[in-house]
């Protein structure tokens, strides 16, 4: 896909680091069940985000396209967290 391409070239030149893999969308992070995510780990996913969804999905009624490009803030197995400057700054 030409935007994926593209957007390895761009983040080349930059100097960014990318991970590239499958995410899951949804809008409940938060649940009592202590192994509610692994499911989705054992199947690969490598992070659980709430916007993609509805981008690929407005994508396809328009007939167009779309790619989701993530920056992680909190990683919901361990707790451990990113501010926001410091995801803002990550690749300088």
């Amino acid at each position: 896909d030409a935007m994926v391409v593209n957007a390895k070239e761009i983040s080349r030149l930059h100097g960014i680091s990318i991970i590239e893999g499958s995410v899951f969308s949804t809008d409940v992070f938060y649940g009592e069940d202590a192994h509610r995510w692994d499911q989705w780990i054992i199947r690969g996913v490598l992070a659980i985000e709430m916007e993609t969804s509805i981008l690929y999905n407005m994508a396809i009624k328009n007939k167009l396209q779309a790619l989701s490009i993530l920056s992680v803030s909190d990683n919901i197995i361990t707790g451990a967290a990113t501010s926001a400057g410091d995801r803002e700054y990550a690749g300088s």
